[in-house]
């Protein structure tokens, strides 16, 4: 009876050992193929969303900096504006008449936080401001002294004192018989642009794009608490960002692992970036994966069951033989 026994059993588990590892073997195989293509598929697919995101953005605000030019160079043609500029006379009425011209043109263009006349000493004679007036000096800013030598200029973002926003300045020389008598100015507030273009972009459920400055600092950003205090300088994904053009890059933002596109606008000098949540975009992978390990695990189940019965079956005909 003992021998009987051991017989069964052995035939039991000659036929379960090896099916039981082929169907493992079968269904990891098909389960790790799966994965692992669906995963590369839909890493391709965000890869080109997103930097789509980032190209198509960083074209919007090439075309919204262009605007803003078109603006100011028209404005220089403003027969006035030479005159309240003018340093070898006090043209009170001409610098009355331009800031209520400014302020007109700020009401109509509402990115425009401030728009101003300057002398060639830098001292603001007319401005959209009226707290600027006589008050304010920008003859050590960079723009100006640019523009004082016929430029037509673009800063960098810096904050705004008045308003603690990220903007920047564009500037270009007035000239009264040839001759540059001072400049005109305009700050412009980037989160006219940020809120309207940058904001309402998302990628899945928690990716979103953003802004930094040359320096990576935040310039735009969905909790505005953090512009200009998150800096991405300090990752290690920076010196792959820093100076170049476009790219993709792997980093850690708010201890998120995060896929990114990035794409630098010149003038001013900023990037555009565009990131998706690894955990979040590839949670559909990872539902995948679940599946197909709870399908192998019932798979292999039943099939340890099938050949249980089947092995049952022949070797109950075999022990009568013996």
């Amino acid at each position: 009876i003992q021998e009987r026994i051991m017989m069964k059993t052995s035939i039991k588990f000659k036929f379960l050992i090896p099916s039981v590892l082929i169907v493992c073997i079968a269904m990891g195989t098909t389960s790790s193929i799966s994965y692992f293509q669906s995963k590369n598929a839909l890493s391709s697919l965000i890869t080109d969303q997103i930097t789509k995101q980032a190209d198509s953005i960083s074209a919007m605000m090439d075309s919204w900096i262009m605007e803003r030019k078109i603006n100011i160079k028209n404005w220089t043609k403003e027969p006035k504006f030479p005159s309240a500029v003018d340093t070898s006379w006090v043209d009170g009425y001409s610098r009355k008449k331009s800031s209520q011209k400014l302020a007109t043109f700020k009401k109509d263009y509402r990115s425009f936080e401030s728009i101003s006349l300057a002398d060639n000493t830098g001292l603001v004679t007319a401005s959209s401001d009226p707290g600027l007036i006589n008050k304010y000096k920008i003859g050590s800013e960079d723009f100006f002294k640019k523009a004082l030598k016929g430029q037509f200029t673009t800063s960098s973002i810096f904050k705004s004192s008045k308003t603690g926003n990220p903007v920047f300045a564009i500037a270009a020389p007035l000239r009264l018989s040839d001759q540059i008598t001072g400049v005109i100015f305009a700050l412009i507030d980037f989160t006219a642009f940020s809120d309207k273009f940058i904001a309402p972009v998302k990628t899945g459920k928690k990716g979103f794009v953003f802004a930094v400055d040359s320096k990576g600092n935040a310039i735009a950003y969905p909790d505005k608490t953090r512009l200009f205090r998150l800096n991405i300088s300090e990752t290690k994904a920076w010196q792959n960002i820093s100076g170049k053009t476009q790219g993709i890059v792997t980093t850690l933002i708010d201890n998120h692992k995060t896929l990114m596109a990035f794409k630098k606008v010149n003038e001013p000098y900023i990037y555009i970036n565009a990131a998706a949540d690894y955990n979040d975009i590839f949670s559909p992978v990872s539902m995948l994966a679940k599946i197909s390990i709870l399908t192998a695990v019932i798979a292999l189940v039943i099939a340890a069951f099938i050949i249980l019965f089947i092995t049952g079956s022949i070797s109950k005909p075999l022990n009568q033989v013996v």
